[in-house]
């Protein structure tokens, strides 16, 4: 594949991925309080087993900084793309919400009285993706870093 298509697959996958944490957000099931989770959402594009920094994407601009946790939902998802490792030496789109918390919402795990969309909502999205791509939908929901 020559670098120019290399690079239109790239963007284009950063593309989804954007759309997919906006997707998600939109179908959102909770109540902002303190807006670490929605700055936790994140998108990002790996090739070979390499992060590519330009490809990450937020909704919108950082703001909170939990008092609780002493970083920010835009900190988590910093550290996991940053610490993820990926599973193929191909394209990997990861589309995540990545505090601590996300995946107990998603399932309505703990003292929860029921459960609240985070991720589910980019379900449909993600899955006609990876169809498109003949790829594998390896999770969805919310994931803890």
């Amino acid at each position: 594949m020559s670098n120019k298509s290399q690079q239109r697959v790239i963007n284009y996958l950063a593309s989804l991925g954007e759309m997919a944490i906006q997707v998600a957000y939109n179908d959102k099931g909770f109540t902002n309080r303190t807006y670490n989770l929605k700055d936790s959402y994140g998108s990002a594009v790996y090739h070979n087993g390499t992060l590519l920094v330009d490809t990450i994407r937020y909704i919108g601009p950082p703001e909170a900084k939990s008092k609780r946790l002493g970083k920010s939902g835009r900190e988590e998802v910093a550290n996991f793309f940053r610490e993820y490792s990926p599973s193929s030496k191909d394209y990997e789109l990861v589309v995540i919400a990545s505090m601590p918390y996300a995946g107990v919402l998603e399932t309505g795990g703990g003292r929860l009285k029921r459960k609240y969309h985070v991720m589910v909502g980019a379900r449909s999205l993600m899955e006609r993706v990876a169809a498109a791509f003949g790829a594998k939908l390896r999770g969805l929901g919310a994931l803890k870093s």
